[in-house]
């Protein structure tokens, strides 16, 4: 059965193969997937967060939070609760040792 627990989009052969086909469903398109594909945008201002939207972690941030401007996987705990919100996410810039641009580090929540 659709949406039960367990279930894997494996499990559908008839499911969208096309992102296109499934924002063409209308319970997509109310509901979104709960999932990344609902993330449109990245932003950098509070102001612009809306549905949809990822929000960079500023320098200003990552140093409230984790003491330093350029984040590290260790600090990825720290950043955690900058994530609060249903329906929206964050994203820092980790940095290696060096303190050189490594990997990008998405989190947030669904609707659910």
């Amino acid at each position: 059965m659709p949406y039960e627990l367990g279930t894997s989009a494996a499990d559908f052969p008839n499911r969208p193969q096309t992102e296109d086909e499934l924002w063409a469903d209308e319970t997509v398109q109310e509901c979104g997937t709960h999932s990344i594909l609902d993330v449109r945008w990245v932003v950098t201002e509070l102001k612009d967060a809306d549905y949809g939207t990822v929000r960079t972690v500023s320098e200003a941030e990552a140093l409230e939070r984790s003491g330093v401007t350029k984040p590290t996987r260790a600090q990825v705990e720290a950043l955690g609760p900058l994530a609060q919100e249903r329906w929206f996410g964050r994203c820092a810039v980790l940095h290696d040792t060096a303190g050189k641009p490594n990997e990008i580090y998405f989190w947030g929540f669904s609707g659910d």
